[in-house]
């Protein structure tokens, strides 16, 4: 009988993740306070940081950037201007 290959036993990707024995401690403590298993807490954490890069301000930049290209600059510079400053002193520096 010829032997079976089984290459993929679970539809599950397992890895390994290099972290100190101090934020391993905590987010352990963390996962156990909110019921999670160690699983649900790395999914959770790497779905919100990433969630965090995708609408971070390069990506904002990026989007109104494009947006820009696509529709071109608006014809009135005053206003831009009042808007920039408008913002800039909005923004906690």
């Amino acid at each position: 009988m010829a032997a079976e290959l089984y290459l993929d036993y679970t539809d599950r990707v397992k890895t390994a993740i290099s972290i100190t024995d101090q934020e391993f401690a905590l987010n352990e403590e963390a996962a156990k306070r909110h019921a999670m298993n160690r699983s649900e807490f790395y999914t959770a954490a790497g779905r919100h940081y990433r969630q965090h890069l995708e609408t971070s301000s390069a990506a904002k930049t990026e989007a109104i950037n494009e947006a820009v290209k696509r529709v071109g600059q608006p014809a009135n510079q005053d206003y831009i201007a009042g808007a920039t400053e408008a913002v800039f002193e909005a923004v906690e520096w």
